[in-house]
């Protein structure tokens, strides 16, 4: 009994998983097609399409066949693994040669053996291509969803049919990936916005050390502006960054999106905790793994889901999250700058004539940020009303260049950005320098805060280009903690 054996793949979180579909036919008193391997429903249905194809191509079936998917403890779904399995058919029949073993096969097949499109093509590719795969075979309706890589091969096909007559005829279906990723800014990062100096500074700081960021100020004053532009002052990103951000793209559900600058996300504060941090049944991940390598902006933040908030808490801190189901855990990267911002009250007008809010009203407001969460915004920066003048900035290709110098420096002195620095490392500031410490101790924050002011002040010493954090750079840093002060009543 020969047995046809032909490649495809799983994604288990960020890894992929070769499967192998192996088939067996013969002839017996009874007919029968059974898929074993724990298949999902999707591919259990994929027999109907699979007889179906392969009788509109004119072959006659034993009608008694086996279809195991190994590894059998490796759950598999979708509809990806139609065309392997009529492959693997085709050749345990001996209608065609066998599948080279360096080549993983996907596509959906319609009922008349046309070659259907699969979702997440991208994150499949590349992780077969991560694992030593030489190439794929896939359907040609994916062609746009493709990236050229060196030194690893795509076969396109729009039928069985043509893969078959291919296969027999000994033509290549290569296909000649054209498609170019988006990696230039089309904005320059402050253009059009008028004044703000401060929260432009304040930003360029942020960005300069990789440091979270809170905006409070009322309706119409730009901070959902200034936010959009951080992506376009973050440094670009490397190769290896670039493939992670075009991994996840395309794992969330199929993403079509083939830019790699600096991912920007912006969820609606209605959004459900799954959907902020990742999770649904099978996993998939969330808004803060595809804001990976980029920002996370949440507007109107006091209005987001408490629990979803503090379940922000530990991938701000770990630099991913990890989401536990029955059959294990999955782990997927966060290693994000989060941008928020927020009004100063329920109405949004605080200290003008037009507000209306009681006290309590406000402080109700205020404490929908827990005290843990607001600790982890570096700065903290009032955003006031556009002055009605254009103020001149700096050259932005200058500022640019300084950004990418400095955070080059953090990486060389420490190997990570100020933002991360280790508490130990910044509390040792404060003991040789009294100066510093008799300033924190006036302060009403808590040992994280003191930690993320003096990170900040890092910062800030790095852009004058001082060796020491100074009595001038704490005071700027602490002039950043605006909320600070609003929800202490000050």
């Amino acid at each position: 009994m020969r047995v046809g054996r032909v490649i495809s793949g799983v994604l288990q979180g960020m890894e992929f998983i070769p499967v192998t579909v192996e088939v067996t036919a013969s002839n017996a008193e009874s007919a029968r097609f059974v898929i074993v391997g724990l298949a999902d429903t999707a591919i259990r249905e994929a027999k109907e399409r699979v007889l179906s194809a392969l009788h509109a191509l004119g072959v006659k079936l034993p009608n008694y066949i086996t279809v195991n998917l190994a590894p059998a403890e490796v759950k598999k779904e979708g509809t990806g693994f139609d065309l392997p399995i009529a492959l693997a058919v085709l050749v345990a029949t001996n209608e065609i040669s066998p599948i080279p073993q360096d080549r993983a096969v996907f596509g959906e097949l319609s009922l008349d053996g046309k070659v259907r499109g699969v979702s997440g093509i991208l994150a499949l590719s590349l992780g077969a291509e991560k694992k030593g795969f030489s190439g794929v075979v896939l359907p040609k309706e994916n062609e746009n969803d493709l990236i050229n890589r060196d030194n690893f091969c795509y076969w396109g096909t729009d039928s069985l049919a043509q893969l078959v007559g291919s296969l027999k005829d000994h033509k290549s279906l290569k296909l000649n990936i054209q498609n170019k990723v988006e990696s230039k800014r089309q904005l320059k990062p402050f253009s059009g916005i008028v004044g703000q100096e401060k929260v432009k500074r304040a930003l360029t700081l942020a960005v300069a050390g990789g440091h979270h960021f809170l905006m409070v100020g009322p309706p119409g004053c730009g901070k959902s502006l200034l936010a959009s532009r951080v992506p376009h002052l973050l440094p670009p990103l490397s190769e290896e960054e670039q493939y992670e951000v075009l991994f996840l793209k395309s794992l969330s559900r199929g993403s079509k999106d083939l830019s790699v600058l600096p991912p920007f996300r912006s969820p609606h504060h209605s959004v459900s905790d799954a959907g902020l941090i990742g999770g649904g049944s099978p996993p998939k991940p969330g808004e803060i793994t595809l804001a990976h390598r980029g920002v996370l902006f949440l507007d109107e933040f006091p209005e987001f889901k408490r629990s979803a908030l503090e379940a922000l808490r530990a991938p701000l801190e770990a630099g991913y999250v990890e989401i536990s189901r029955v059959r294990g855990k999955e782990r997927y990267p966060a290693n994000f700058q989060l941008i928020a911002a927020m009004n100063p009250c329920p109405c949004g007008y605080f200290g003008d004539p037009r507000c209306s809010c009681s006290k309590s009203s406000i402080q109700k407001y205020l404490n929908k940020v827990s005290g843990p969460m607001l600790d982890r915004f570096d700065l903290q920066v009032s955003v006031e009303r556009v002055d009605p003048y254009i103020s001149e900035v700096d050259d932005e290709e200058i500022l640019l260049e300084k950004i990418i110098d400095i955070r080059e420096q953090q990486l060389k002195r420490s190997g990570v950005l100020n933002a991360n620095l280790a508490s130990k490392e910044m509390l040792s500031t404060l003991n040789s320098n009294q100066k510093l410490s008799a300033i924190l101790k006036k302060t009403n924050l808590t040992m994280r805060g003191i930690v993320r002011v003096l990170r900040v002040s890092r910062t800030i010493a790095d852009w004058d280009g001082s060796e020491s954090v100074g009595e001038s750079h704490l005071l700027e840093a602490l002039s950043f903690r605006n909320l600070d002060r609003l929800m202490a009543g000050g």
